[in-house]
């Protein structure tokens, strides 16, 4: 399970994944006000789209790249979109149970998995890709999630 912003993260993931193991499940999380590449991926084209409702910066994106849309396609089993304030409480969930630093984006993955977006079989093997720390503690506080 991988968050997905432009694409770049999840292509390079798949891409490995798949090249070791074509039956391994590769999913996708983006925030459902920034839905770029989950359209796209849905109607098979690249979507620009008018709106963008996400304040995680590193899922915030209007327009997916070309290429990363074709290694997606290709590559990608299912991408899942949740809103910011349930990725949000992932974060704090990480923070909280798992004491790790992690940025919004970074949190999608666990946040889709606590909605359960993503089914899983008990003996299923699971992995999330917590990509990055860049956090400012100080823009948590006073946020109406917080």
């Amino acid at each position: 399970m991988v968050p997905i912003g432009g694409g770049g993260l999840i292509s390079g993931v798949a891409t490995a994944v798949k090249g070791l193991s074509r039956s391994t499940r590769v999913v996708g999380v983006e925030s459902s006000g920034a839905p770029g590449m989950k359209r796209s991926f849905e109607s098979g084209e690249v979507v620009t789209l008018d709106e963008v409702d996400c304040v995680i910066d590193g899922l915030r994106v209007k327009r997916v790249g070309t290429l990363t849309h074709r290694v997606v396609s290709e590559r990608v089993d299912d991408i899942v979109a949740l809103p910011d304030r349930e990725i949000f409480d992932a974060l704090l969930w990480i923070m909280s149970r798992c004491k790790l630093v992690v940025e919004g984006a970074a949190a999608a993955p666990v946040a889709a998995l606590l909605a359960g977006l993503v089914r899983v079989e008990p003996d299923e093997t699971v992995v999330c890709v917590l990509s990055g720390g860049n956090i400012d503690v100080d823009q948590l506080r006073g946020l109406s999630w917080n």
